[in-house]
């Protein structure tokens, strides 16, 4: 009997648990080099496209400048967003966007915003660690209209060249969301860390009392083809992955994909997004 009414409690949660459909898209800034399919005019459709296909309630954007984050917040207008320009903390530069579903979510402007991953983190444009260029995170509280159920999502972009960056960046986020738990609320890190799962960077995330599992690799760990980055081919993405969503042990992850979609022989960026559907 016991046992029956622990099944019984089990089967009730799983079925009152809310879904949540979450994804990380580095779409490529609007590169003026970029001729043909490779150009952002030619391929801005395919990026919709891809966003409408995997339908995410919770997106993170990396790459974005201006121009392009307001081409897709008009094109879906489903959505929000929260996230600044990267270089002087407004419009210029790349953004590290979160867009959100508006009548699945709420965002509280109070525990929102971005910080810049240096020693000054509150200072717009500031870079200290040797990065080639300025990096960010973006962040939010968000609440589940439905049911009232909160969550912290974190949405940022790596530096290319700087390993010893990418550690401090780690380590400054993982501070960030690690002082929000008197909030008790799961968290979700996700974005281009420009690092593969098994790196330093990654592990700061990962290990030890509060890490974040990697949820493509918690359900798909015999994967081979893992690669996001796909240098703007369709196939051939055996490579090392290296965006990723990271999440806190309260979320059940129940399904997570690299999706690569395309048309023809265009991609809609040089990086596929990766989409984990989460349950808490």
């Amino acid at each position: 009997m016991k046992r029956l009414l622990v099944l019984l409690s089990l089967l009730f949660v799983s079925s009152s648990a809310a879904e949540l459909r979450v994804a990380t898209f580095n779409i490529r800034y609007a590169a003026r080099g970029d001729k043909g399919e490779k150009s952002w005019t030619s391929r801005r459709d395919l990026v919709v496209e891809t966003i409408q296909q995997m339908n995410p309630d919770v997106l993170g954007i990396q790459e974005a400048l201006d121009s392009q984050l307001r081409f897709l917040a008009k094109e879906l207008p489903e959505y929000s967003f929260v996230g600044v320009g990267r270089d002087d903390g407004r419009k210029r530069g790349e953004y590290s966007a979160i867009f959100y579903r508006k009548k699945r979510l709420s965002l509280d402007a109070n525990q929102s915003g971005t910080f810049w991953l240096s020693d000054t983190p509150d200072e717009p444009g500031s870079v200290t660690w040797g990065n080639a260029v300025t990096r960010v995170c973006t962040w939010g509280k968000f609440t589940d209209r439905s049911n009232g159920k909160e969550i912290f999502v974190y949405n940022t972009h790596w530096d290319h060249r700087g390993q010893p960056s990418r550690e401090k960046s780690a380590q400054l986020i993982r501070e960030h969301f690690a002082g929000q738990k008197e909030d008790k609320a799961p968290v979700v890190v996700m974005g281009d860390f420009n690092a593969s799962e098994t790196s330093a960077e990654l592990k700061i995330l990962s290990e030890g009392e509060g890490g974040l599992s990697n949820s493509f690799l918690k359900v798909n760990p015999d994967e081979k083809e893992r690669g996001t980055f796909n240098g703007w081919k369709t196939t051939g993405t055996g490579g090392a992955m290296i965006d990723h969503v990271l999440t806190s042990f309260e979320l059940v992850i129940s399904e997570s994909q690299i999706v690569r979609h395309h048309r023809g022989t265009q991609v809609p960026s040089d990086h596929f997004p990766v989409l984990t559907i989460l349950k808490w």
